[in-house]
């Protein structure tokens, strides 16, 4: 049983490739670009959608399905109308209440693939950009509100602009995003995007990505890309369940109440970011 939306599921997968499950529940939306996605995923074997009637009625099982107590009783009603036995389902929902060593010890997956279609448009993407460019993502609305995220990615944007040397793709949807439209080698697809697995196909084709706390900080760690993530407020808590997930060797972490001075030098110190004289 995987339920959420993608950040969940690309860990959650993970508990899947872990325990070597074949079979497999889904229950959330993004129907049908998530069934596309998990039906690319060659260690699935069965796959069931389960589809949500609305948003109201999703929260309120998915957090029956996040706590062993009531898990079963989720799965009944996320169940109805199929052939299944909710007694035969493991939970894999990322969040559970009980604190144990399983939910502690969060695994990611690995090795995941979007449709092909994702990457051949990719590839002609990528053809159009330099050798050289970088994903921006700084904003993620489907996580937390405008207000919550880090304060200077306007200034930190502008600063990256001034690099002529490689160009950037700022990425995303539902803000307004109108103000980057006339930065030279900065390409504007906000809103553009056919669908989130186009982005992340296209985050493989680049040399990094920079952004905030999202799923595409979650396919960047499960696919080894280069990323910089610059933390909203919520997820900048020491205890915050995600950042158990948001690590590794190719990962730089910053917090919410990182200096912008300091997110630049790291940049240049990592990728030779650095604004051209000319």
């Amino acid at each position: 049983m995987v339920s959420g939306t993608w950040g969940d599921v690309i860990c959650e997968l993970g508990y899947v490739q872990k325990h070597e499950l074949k079979n497999l529940v889904y229950y959330g939306g993004d129907y049908p670009v998530m069934y596309d996605f998990l039906r690319s995923q060659t260690f699935i074997d069965r796959l069931e959608i389960a589809r949500c009637k609305d948003l109201k009625h999703f929260i309120s099982i998915n957090q029956m399905l996040m706590r062993k107590s009531t898990f079963e009783q989720g799965m009944e009603k996320v169940l109805e109308g199929k052939n299944l036995s909710p007694g035969v389902f493991i939970p894999t929902t990322a969040i559970m209440d009980d604190n144990s060593a399983e939910s502690n010890q969060i695994p990611i997956a690995h090795n995941l693939r979007v449709p092909d279609e994702c990457y051949v448009w990719a590839d002609q993407m990528a053809s159009q950009l330099g050798e050289d460019f970088f994903i921006i993502q700084p904003y993620s609305i489907n996580s937390t509100t405008l207000a919550a995220h880090w304060p200077h990615w306007h200034e930190l944007i502008q600063w990256l602009a001034g690099d002529f040397s490689r160009d950037y793709v700022i990425a995303g949807s539902g803000w307004d995003s109108k103000i980057y439209q006339g930065f030279v080698h900065m390409r504007n697809m906000v809103d553009q995007f056919p669908t989130v697995c186009h982005l992340y196909a296209l985050a493989e084709r680049s040399r990094g990505v920079i952004t905030t706390s999202n799923s595409l900080a979650h396919w960047c760690v499960s696919q080894r890309i280069p990323v910089t993530i610059i933390a909203n407020i919520i997820s900048s808590e020491p205890n915050y369940f995600f950042r158990k997930v948001l690590q590794g060797d190719h990962v730089h972490n910053f917090t919410y109440y990182a200096s912008l001075q300091r997110i630049s030098f790291a940049l240049h110190e990592r990728w030779g970011i650095w604004p051209s004289e000319d």
